[in-house]
């Protein structure tokens, strides 16, 4: 039975990849490679990026002799990235799957279904934490720098790491699944936690240039730092680079908080997965008298559909929050991005001319990251027949799900658009024009997103991770809508010696409401016709 849980775990994970979601048919041999291919490439992108930067750090550390600095860096990296790619599944995944009430009335032990739950977890964990530790080796071993025993150590900690990282994000998922037994809008102060956690991430981030050259200066005053206070780092550093006592250490260190973390979640897996099978329940108190239009009721459904998910809100709220924080930055650093701008033009001089273009196009990119309506249609799930039922054109229906996508993406993007024009100096007409292009932008990816989301709906989950995370539809939109503002500022880079500013931004404005214009009508009447289908 167990071997037929996690089968059916990591199967419900790339399912996507094998089976048609709409149709329910396997995918063709063809259309399965493509898929596996996009991934890779992924993976390959993110194994380059920290490849750079093992690259950053090996000429820093490994050259002075300071191997376990460097392995304790990457670990540390390693073990982050872990928890950010998989601590989204993990709530979602142990606690609030759609199948939980199903298996828990079979006659399955719960500590089987936990087990396969954990299983899961730790495959993300290893995947993402192993695009990050696998570099770091490979850069070692190009370079010499690493010994037999070291690599041999590398290659078991690839399996260790992944597991404390499981344990912590199984910790995170727990302490997540408490505050949500007590707190009512779960989804925002989650949403909250993660965004936190970005701030911070981002943070180290912009600051890496900073940290590796002071690196290089006090290596041997950080290095006795990290000693002292961060004993675990030191050890799995040290382990690392080939020491028998602390590659132990760092081993029994990690077995011993997994024993520990399964054994609270064993204690504690049933009662809050029974608990929150209730979660859909309507609350005890008052009926409100107050009524709302048919438009306006399928409308807050549709907003209380994404702030009560942290997944939904998170994945696909990320570029709302970001926005304004980006034009906030952008005000405190002027100074910093001026001289950037100014060391830019000389090598792109016509870059001032650009800029009323570079900032709309920043925008979208940045919106690209918030299909908010692309998952809206496969997370009905089982439910999807409610719908149906009800007695309103399927119209509504769609309008609803457009309306939420415009109705989040809006206010963000355009004070953002408006701060970034006042910050820069551009002209009011320039600032205008920009709000009405980013706007149309909205408008084309929300009838995008949509169609998407019903060519290629997937309502037969049981984590609401896979529809968000895991489908094809997504991970279209966001190709396709990061590609359209870099297609768009390349011709601009092109014509904007012969086409004024303000009318290339009126013909961005223009194309895009007619695209926009007709998606929408593709909506109304084949969409109509596809939803009514699934």
């Amino acid at each position: 039975m167990l071997k037929a849980l996690i089968k059916k775990q990591f199967s419900e994970i790339f399912k996507g990849y094998f089976v048609n979601s709409k149709t329910g048919k396997a995918r063709s041999k063809g259309s399965t490679v493509g898929l596996a291919f996009l991934f890779a490439i992924l993976l390959g992108y993110l194994g380059v990026v920290f490849f750079g930067m093992s690259c950053a750090l090996g000429k820093s550390l490994l050259e002075i002799k300071l191997d376990w600095l460097y392995y304790g860096i990457i670990g540390t990296v390693a073990m982050l990235l872990g928890i950010f790619g998989s601590v989204f599944n993990t709530y979602a995944g142990l606690y609030l799957a759609k199948d939980n009430d199903l298996l828990l009335s079979m006659p399955i032990h719960p500590y089987k279904l936990l087990i396969s739950r954990v299983i899961s977890v730790y495959g993300l964990a290893f995947l993402y934490s192993n695009v990050v530790w696998i570099p770091a080796y490979i850069y070692a071993v190009l370079h010499n720098k690493a010994t037999a025993i070291s690599i041999t150590y590398g290659v078991v900690l690839m399996f260790v790491i992944p597991l404390l990282v499981t344990a912590l994000t199984c910790v995170l998922g727990f302490v997540v699944a408490l505050f949500s037994l007590k707190i009512k809008n779960k989804g925002i102060l989650s949403a909250l936690f993660v965004v936190l956690f970005l701030i911070l991430y981002y943070y180290v981030i912009f600051q890496m240039e900073s940290f590796l050259k002071n690196l290089v200066t006090f290596a041997k005053s950080i290095g006795g730092s990290i000693k002292k206070w961060g004993y675990i780092i030191f050890q799995l550093g040290n382990g690392a680079s080939g020491n028998t006592r602390s590659f132990l250490i760092f081993v029994g260190i990690s077995l011993l908080v997994s024993a520990i973390c399964f054994y609270i979640l064993s204690k504690t897996f049933l009662s809050i997965a029974t608990k929150n099978q209730n979660n859909g329940a309507t609350s005890k108190g008052k009926l409100k008298n107050k009524q709302n239009s048919i438009k306006t009721a399928l409308l807050k459904r549709e907003l209380k559909r994404f702030t009560s998910s942290t997944t939904y809100l998170v994945n696909c709220g990320l570029g709302i929050i970001i926005l304004p924080v980006m034009a906030i930055v952008a005000f405190i650093k002027y100074d910093t991005l001026n001289s950037a701008l100014n060391n830019l033009q000389k090598v792109f001089p016509s870059l001032p001319c650009l800029l009323p273009i570079i900032i709309p196009l920043a925008v979208c990119i940045v919106l690209s990251v918030s299909p908010v309506a692309t998952p809206s249609i496969s997370l009905e799930g089982k439910n999807l027949w409610i719908y149906k039922s009800l007695p309103i054109p399927y119209s509504y229906i769609i309008n609803a799900k457009l309306n939420l996508h415009i109705l989040l993406n809006t206010p963000s993007a355009v004070i953002s658009v408006v701060l970034l024009g006042i910050c820069f100096k551009l002209s009011p007409i320039n600032i205008l024009l920009s709000v009405l292009f980013v706007f149309s932008y909205i408008l084309l990816s929300a009838d995008f997103c949509l169609l998407a989301g019903l060519k290629w709906a997937n309502l037969n989950w049981t984590n609401e991770a896979t529809p968000i995370k895991q489908s094809a539809s997504m991970l279209v939109c966001l190709l396709v809508g990061m590609a359209i503002p870099f297609l768009v500022g390349f011709v601009g880079y092109k014509i904007i010696d012969f086409v004024p500013v303000w009318a290339f931004l009126s013909i961005g404005i223009f194309v895009f409401n007619a695209v926009a214009y007709l998606l929408k009508h593709i909506l109304m009447t084949s969409g109509a016709d596809i939803f009514a289908e699934l």
